[in-house]
């Protein structure tokens, strides 16, 4: 059994996971909603259990809505926002033409 550590990219979250070598492999899903969630044509992930994770330092909760049956992510509920959801526009038929655009840039570290 090996622990990995792992954290964001500020560092106020950390977690390790403690896994079997044969639990150890990556996914690379090109699934519609991986390459919509990612921008790009895949994600990376690993899929392992529920006991072999522990998040160890921060980390407010981000609450997830998906369509049960193609998964296709609506919409994430951090709730440092309070009230205020993060809306997956990409899956909406207007976005393109009416919805204005802005970029996020992480803070200068």
């Amino acid at each position: 059994m090996t622990t990995y550590e792992g954290s964001c990219l500020c560092g106020q979250t950390e977690w390790t996971a403690t896994l079997e070598k044969d639990q150890t492999e990556h996914v690379l899903c090109h699934c519609d909603t991986c390459k919509v969630l990612s921008g790009g044509a895949f994600t990376m992930n690993q899929i392992i259990p529920s006991s072999a994770f522990k998040l160890g330092k921060g980390g407010k909760p981000v609450h997830c809505y998906y369509c049960p049956n193609c998964t296709t992510h609506v919409y994430h509920h951090q709730t440092v926002l309070g009230d205020k959801y993060i809306l997956r526009t990409a899956k909406m038929p207007w976005e393109k033409e009416v919805a204005t655009t802005f970029e996020t840039l992480p803070p200068d570290m």
